[in-house]
């Protein structure tokens, strides 16, 4: 894997007068990163995604130029996605292998478990001090007190990839306490890239990306997905009734990190869903975010990752999606006191 940017950065140094980081990997003069050199993580002020070459703070403590840093977390996150997506593409052709979590609806494939295996042994040898949440539980959350996080969906559609169908895809996410730096989703199926850091805007295969124009709410095209676990108990069969009859219509695909990355290139105007998981949504927040969005909770207020539910929106529709849907809570919740 090769970090571009190292002998502009030391230029950069030399020109202002500062001496160089001295980092714990050798720099060669074609800058290549090998997967045995281990590192620890360096930051920007202002939120923006900086190298994650190793800095020790006892040997520099100035702040580096942000115009001088490659996005070296988000570029790790693309390959490792990429890699972990030939994993799946590798899996879908093999005979299928199905394990259930607490009941015979929640899956969980060989495919989940190699793409988390992969995933977590490279952020672990990339960032050996970040933390890391995954939702097949082989990451070390707990075991580090590090304020970087990697939230790791290996498999989001795990359901459609055992059936065969191709809406799934890899989901990674860096966030420094509670600020997401860097996101990158891939559907192998299609060789399609979403990406995006902190402060530079989201792509798709490369080209920027923006969040879709329509103004209301009757002309937008909307996406949802409903719980594998506790169905009866989701109260998001009144919302998809309600919404589907004041919009162009309301797609459930079964992958939450592609419903927000196609909210955020402008195939769908809004997203909503009810009790999903960090790892489901931190990617696809940056995306929609850098695309141009906004993310809340129906009350409003922002989206904290693991809230009880997200609305997702280009922006526009925002407001009249989340007051449509207050109203849907509030005669739900006059229903229930009835009865």
């Amino acid at each position: 894997m090769r970090f571009r940017g190292l002998q502009a950065l030391k230029n950069t140094y030399k020109k202002q007068g500062v001496p160089p980081p001295k980092p714990n990997l050798p720099i060669s003069d074609d800058c290549t990163f090998r997967h045995s050199d281990v590192q620890t993580p360096a930051f920007a002020t202002g939120g923006k995604v900086m190298n994650a070459s190793a800095r020790r703070p006892d040997r520099y403590s100035g702040a580096l130029p942000i115009s001088s840093m490659t996005k070296n977390y988000l570029e790790a996150a693309i390959e490792i996605a990429q890699e972990a997506g030939k994993i799946l593409v590798e899996e879908l052709s093999r005979p299928l292998h199905l394990a259930y979590k607490g009941d015979e609806v929640d899956l969980v494939t060989q495919a989940d478990k190699r793409s988390e295996r992969f995933i977590v042994e490279q952020l672990t040898k990339y960032f050996p001090q970040h933390a890391i949440a995954a939702e097949e539980g082989t990451g070390h959350e707990s075991a580090s007190d590090s304020e970087f996080r990697w939230h790791v969906d290996p498999l989001d559609g795990t359901t459609n990839f055992a059936h065969g169908y191709p809406c799934f895809c890899v989901s990674i996410a860096l966030a420094r306490r509670d600020t997401l730096l860097a996101a990158a989703v891939f559907n192998p199926f299609y060789s399609e890239l979403f990406t995006a850091a902190r402060g530079e805007g989201a792509t798709f295969n490369g080209k920027k990306i923006h969040v879709s124009k329509n103004a209301t709410l009757s002309t937008s095209l909307l996406c949802t997905g409903f719980p594998v676990r506790n169905r009866k108990l989701s109260p998001n069969l009144q919302y998809y009734g309600d919404f589907t009859q004041h919009s162009h219509g309301v797609r459930r695909d079964g992958s939450a990190a592609l419903d927000l990355a196609s909210v955020a290139a402008g195939r769908f105007d809004a997203f909503w869903e009810f009790g999903l998981a960090k790892w489901d949504v931190a990617a696809g927040i940056l995306l929609i975010e850098e695309a141009g969005g906004k993310v809340s909770d129906f009350a409003g207020n922002p989206y904290q990752l693991g809230g009880p539910v997200i609305l997702a929106t280009n922006g526009l529709i925002h407001e009249e999606m989340r007051a449509m849907a207050m109203e849907i809570s509030s005669r739900s919740a006059s229903s229930a006191m009835k009865t």
